[in-house]
């Protein structure tokens, strides 16, 4: 299959273009670096001509848009940028032939911060990027429709891994731990679903490969993790000998993925638990566990 991926340098991206390849498929990733081989094309989503050209040449069955620039800036003008190159970016696709696209959501698309999320869930719209990406995810519908192809919603929940942000939650445990400091945490006791980007790779290469009945997917671990129980696996993998005090609290989030949907509409399954994902964090990222 031919694959057309934005966002393929990032955290998800590194994850997910080494595996479509190794599953036979070719890819061609668009990239704000210069590119470093076949398989590449230099441009980002401004460019308008070019990953039109792009697209056109490339011909792909199927398209997978992670791009979304310049997080963790929610402003309006910086979601506005990025919604107005997404939608552009689908309707080229779409334009091009692609018989399938995949992009990516956020589980903060959901309104509430309580209990198990199922892809029914009531939705926020209150703050830009919430909006953004619920109206980004009904015009991919729309233009799918209207072009008979299969369009697919992943909703991402926390996502870790190798190339994570620095001041993303693991990064910031490992980088303190090291440096000798005890991390500095906002709400230590609440509860997120953390999953490992080498399961979200796979669950878009399944979505992708096996083009399932469904529009809107969860993708996370399916259980909640408290953030101090995050500290101490990540302490104990460093070997720091010591554990950080968390002070009691109420959690003000305390929810995660209901993906009881995605696992029964593919053959997709979490391959990796907290700890075996952290160790894979820190082998890939340091080679010290």
């Amino acid at each position: 299959m031919r694959i057309f991926v934005t966002g393929g340098t990032g955290i998800i991206g590194r994850a997910l273009v080494p595996l479509l390849r190794e599953r036979g498929h070719d890819v061609l990733v668009l990239t704000r670096q210069k590119p470093a081989g076949e398989g590449y094309v230099h441009g980002n989503l401004e460019d308008a001509d070019v990953v039109g050209e792009a697209l056109r040449r490339f011909a792909p069955d199927a398209a997978v848009h992670l791009a979304w620039e310049n997080l963790p800036d929610y402003s309006l003008p910086q979601t506005l940028r990025n919604f107005e190159h997404s939608l552009r970016f689908l309707r080229l696709a779409a334009e091009a032939g692609c018989q399938a696209i995949v992009s990516t959501g956020s589980c903060w698309e959901y309104a509430s911060r309580s209990g198990q999320l199922g892809e029914d869930a009531p939705l926020n719209g209150t703050e830009p990027f919430h909006a953004a990406k619920n109206a980004l995810r009904f015009l991919g519908q729309a233009i799918a429709r209207t072009h008979g192809m299969h369009f697919y919603w992943l909703r991402l929940f926390f996502v870790y891994g190798p190339g994570q942000r620095p001041q993303s939650l693991v990064p910031h445990l490992i980088a303190s731990l090291r440096q000798g400091h005890r991390p500095t945490l906002k709400a230590p006791y609440n509860r997120h679903d953390f999953v490992f980007v080498g399961d979200v790779a796979r669950a878009i290469a399944a979505v992708v490969e096996q083009r399932p009945a469904g529009t809107v997917y969860n993708v996370g671990s399916g259980r909640p993790t408290p953030v101090a129980e995050v500290i101490a696996v990540v302490e104990r993998l460093l070997g720091s000998g010591e554990t950080t005090d968390v002070p009691p609290g109420v959690p003000d989030q305390d929810f995660w993925a209901d993906i009881s949907q995605l696992q029964r509409d593919t053959d997709w399954q979490p391959a990796f638990d907290l700890e075996s994902g952290l160790r894979e964090t820190l082998q890939v990222q340091a080679g010290t566990v």
